[in-house]
């Protein structure tokens, strides 16, 4: 878990601690692996911006992240650099709780907002 956090996969390092919380859980003193873990969890439930509303800005980047342009096509419209875009799209996964593209869209699109797909 550890190693999955500092390579900045928090997929990795959720699963990871939490197939070791089960075994930790299970004896009486497991010694430092159990502040270890604790450093773990601390580090990934150190999310200010989840559960905040986005920005106009990345409103607009979220809008097009729903479409099937790539991060340079979205940077073109909106007059922007991808590396700006980059850093709303980062923004964008925190504040929803996300970790890909088409994890956002859905969470926006549970939240409101964007509008549901029709089908």
């Amino acid at each position: 878990a550890e190693l999955a956090l500092v390579r900045s996969d928090r997929v990795r390092a959720r699963e990871k601690a939490r197939a070791a919380r089960a075994i930790v859980d299970r004896y009486p003193d497991p010694g430092i692996l159990a502040d270890r873990l604790a450093a773990v969890e601390a580090a990934l439930a150190n999310r200010p911006l989840e559960g905040s509303e986005p920005t106009p800005a990345e409103l607009r980047v979220l809008v097009l992240l729903a479409t099937d342009l790539t991060v340079k096509q979205i940077a073109a419209h909106l007059y922007l650099s991808a590396k700006t875009v980059g850093a709303h799209r980062r923004r964008l996964y925190r504040r929803l709780g996300a970790v890909s593209r088409d994890d956002a869209v859905e969470i926006a699109k549970q939240r409101g907002l964007l509008p549901p797909t029709s089908g």
